[in-house]
């Protein structure tokens, strides 16, 4: 049986926003919109497991170039959710509890996001 973990965070990052193309990658005084978010993921003190969920391999490139884990996802899947659910197949771990983190976690404390 896989190892379980207690929680894992998932932040889907998706490059084709209809509104703000590109969106994971805007500038928040100097510091990439997604890394922000797993910034705040990893300082979740019991989250064990922070990564970003994208279709894009410039996000891929981002986050893999700051230390984090990155899994690529079908670039037609409709949702955040669906970009999540996607990062989990395969894993060789079972989390527990899963967070999803979006880009409106980029500035909250993460003590509101531990569970």
């Amino acid at each position: 049986m896989p190892p379980v973990l207690s929680c894992v965070a998932v932040i889907p990052a998706r490059w084709a926003s209809s509104r703000l193309p590109g969106k994971p990658l805007a500038d928040l005084a100097g510091v990439p919109m997604v890394l922000r978010v797993l910034a705040q993921a990893e300082a979740a003190h019991r989250i064990q497991r922070a990564l970003v969920a994208t279709d894009d391999p410039r996000i891929a490139a981002v986050v893999a170039a700051a230390g984090g884990e990155v899994v690529m996802t079908d670039p037609t899947l409709a949702s955040g959710s669906d970009r999540v659910a996607a990062a989990w197949t395969g894993w060789a771990c079972i989390p527990t509890w899963c967070s999803i983190f979006r880009a409106t976690c980029r500035w909250c404390r993460p003590a509101i996001s531990t569970p």
